[in-house]
């Protein structure tokens, strides 16, 4: 009689296997929560110092992207436009992704179907698979051009957030590549440009007092 010892399956490889998952799950979270908590305050500082008088909807899970939005580069036409433009292509994205993921699995099981009917049935079942699979290609079309877009809308938000705290410098530049190439690392490198802003004001400020004091002794 087998035993799942046999396959090396023993309830002290299960315990184990059950804890470094919950420590996994449990480290997951915390980075999540301390990346979000991060991209919340950066993002509330540039937008604050920007004028955003809503500054505090860059700690709010969806109205984030509105204020991100708003600090996009140009005209105040355009900050208005991608304050819209960037939660409708992520609400668009989520909608999108969710329907893709369904159609895909229904796909699937229709060829899983059709494989395990006899091959005179076959004709018949194809009718009924190659349908949703024809929607399927379709939809992922759908899906690479609203994350493309997404992407690129998150890209110029992201230089403009940058641009706002250190001004039109290269390390803006570099920050908004990383942020492109890596999205929550541009979420941390967020909260760096903003504690750079307060670091050079403070130390304008410094130097202003000193060159003051300078002044009243002479």
């Amino acid at each position: 009689m087998l035993k799942l010892e046999d396959f090396g399956i023993t309830l002290r490889r299960v315990t184990a296997l059950v804890w470094a998952g919950a420590a996994c799950a449990i480290i997951t979270a915390a980075v999540a929560i301390l990346i979000y908590c991060l991209f919340g305050i950066g993002l509330a500082r540039i937008a604050k110092k920007c004028g955003d008088k809503k500054s505090f909807y860059a700690y709010l899970p969806f109205l984030r992207y509105i204020a991100l939005g708003k600090l996009a580069p140009g005209s105040e036409k355009n900050k208005k436009t991608f304050s819209l433009l960037l939660p409708v292509l992520c609400a668009a994205q989520f909608v999108i992704l969710t329907v893709t993921y369904a159609m895909l699995t229904v796909a699937a099981a229709g060829l899983v179907f059709a494989a395990e009917n006899k091959p005179g049935s076959a004709i018949a079942l194809s009718a009924l698979y190659k349908f949703p699979v024809a929607y399927c290609i379709a939809a992922v079309i759908i899906t690479a051009v609203i994350m493309l877009a997404t992407k690129a809308a998150f890209v110029i938000c992201y230089y403009g957030a940058f641009t706002a705290a250190m001004g039109k410098t290269a390390k803006a530049t570099l920050f908004t590549v990383l942020a492109a190439l890596c999205c929550p690392l541009g979420e941390v490198l967020l909260f760096i440009a903003s504690r750079e802003k307060e670091e050079n004001a403070a130390l304008a400020e410094d130097t202003a007092a000193d060159a003051e004091t300078q002044a009243d002794k002479e």
